[in-house]
């Protein structure tokens, strides 16, 4: 395992070397630390670039323009180096050295250090590695650093970033490490929801997050962290359409919805909940499980979820209109105003994302069926006819309609208020159901008929 130190002088930023190179200016060390190095031995670019310096809070404040705390478990600050550039993580050593500083951190490939700025003709020997990291990179292994309940009992993130690293890495937690992460991992919910909510996006965001969210469940994190979807576990579904009970339907859905790259680490988690309404919805019906107004409730979950979670609240809604309208249930029988009414209901904004969530779902009744059979015929039915609606132009909001609230006042004779409001919605659903409708005269005529029924 070694350092292609050309290749990391083509990646390491300028305000990175820079900052390296202000504070050795000062005589002062700095070290690239962390990930970064992990991923720059993995032949990877790295994600973040992270900084550790012997140097005082009060020099960082000097020498750049911004400086800002944060981290409350360790002494980090946001420095802004350069205009234009990120801010990048520098941390005051845990300790005297940077030795006593890896000591500290959570696993062995995460404690190694490269000092900044980078020496001529630097060798892998540069590279500080006081725990075994490099040769636990080698044999791809996750080992706590030196006592493995000390390392968590400093963070209890920790487990939840040990499931992550495993996840994104492919990685296998070594016995011990193992051991410690299913102690602790019930902690886990006392982390920062913040902090939490990264590491489970990033979770998401693996290219088999199943993994992930096995790996939670069996740590006990899962019940801890995402109660909602813990519950799914042995709830069983009518065996006429599924193939597997709630909870391995879900993973399987998630993984399906994985294989596009393009899918973003909050539809990964409205597709996590898509089903989350059905333990509470649980009823029988003619001795087969029922789940009516599953994904009504499912929604309220999501969202109380993401809240807890500290989601941005424009996720928050995305997520929960997703889960709300999951359920498609198209079939060939549709009519065409059937489909512009689904289109409205859900919105065309909402319309991309989720024609994957149903893909996604369908294809995790029958995995085995649909492992190569990415589409199933239903949803490319529907997406067709989607588009072809799209390409039409045909009206799915009141904005669509080529009169607005004025034309309805003057051919009402009433004020601006919710009869405007009622009446372009009227106008809409015929619309709806007859496209050619959408004219200025033939509006105005079905407005002159509302005025004289009125």
């Amino acid at each position: 395992m070694s350092i292609d130190f050309g290749y990391l002088e083509s990646v390491l930023p300028e305000d990175v070397a820079g900052i390296g190179r202000v504070l050795q200016a000062g005589g002062h060390a700095a070290w690239l630390v962390g990930g970064s190095v992990r991923d720059l031995l993995l032949g990877r670019e790295p994600r973040d670039w992270d900084i550790a310096t012997d140097a005082p809070a009060e020099y960082l404040e000097a020498k750049f323009p911004r400086v800002e705390r944060v981290g409350a478990h360790t002494p980090a600050f946001l420095v802004f180096a350069a205009p234009g550039a990120p801010p990048r993580e520098v941390s005051l050593l845990r300790g005297e050295t940077i030795e006593a500083d890896l000591a500290r951190r959570d696993f062995t490939i995460n404690a190694l250090a490269l000092a900044l700025p980078l020496e001529a003709g630097a060798t892998d020997a540069s590279v500080i590695d006081l725990y075994g990291g490099l040769a636990d990179l080698e044999a791809r292994v996750l080992r706590a650093v030196g006592d493995a309940d000390a390392r968590f009992d400093e963070d209890p993130l920790r487990p939840l970033r040990g499931v992550r690293l495993e996840a994104e890495l492919g990685f296998a937690p070594e016995s011990a490490t193992l051991r410690a992460m299913e102690r602790h991992g019930p902690r886990a919910g006392s982390a920062a929801p913040e902090r939490l909510r990264e590491e489970i996006l990033r979770c998401l965001a693996c290219e088999k997050p199943s993994h992930a969210i096995g790996r939670m469940r069996e740590t006990g994190m899962l019940a801890v962290l995402l109660p909602e979807v813990a519950a799914m576990v042995r709830v069983a579904q009518p065996a006429r359409y599924h193939k597997l009970d709630v909870y391995h339907h879900t993973l399987a859905a998630l993984d399906f919805l994985a294989e596009d790259p393009a899918a973003d680490a909050y539809l990964r988690f409205a597709v996590l909940y898509h089903d989350a309404g059905k333990p509470a919805t649980l009823t029988l019906r003619d001795g087969e499980p029922s789940f009516i107004g599953h994904e009504k409730e499912g929604a309220q979950l999501a969202e109380a979820r993401c809240e807890a979670l500290r989601f941005p609240a424009r996720e928050t809604a995305r997520i929960g209109a997703l889960v709300l309208h999951h359920l498609v249930r198209y079939t060939l029988r549709w009519s065409d105003r059937t489909v512009r009414r689904f289109m409205r209901r859900v919105t065309p904004a909402l319309l991309p994302d989720l024609m994957k969530l149903y893909a996604a779902d369908m294809r995790a009744k029958d995995p085995e069926r649909y492992k190569v059979i990415s589409v199933p015929v239903e949803v490319a039915a529907l997406s067709v006819r989607i588009r072809e609606m799209e390409r039409a132009g045909d009206a799915l909001s009141i904005h669509d309609l080529v009169i607005a609230g004025e034309d309805v006042m003057r051919a009402l004779d009433v004020p601006a208020g919710p009869a405007v409001g009622a009446a372009l919605e009227a106008l809409l659903e015929q619309v709806i159901a007859d496209p050619a409708l959408n004219e200025r005269d033939k509006l105005l005529a079905l407005l002159a008929r509302m005025k004289t029924a009125g």
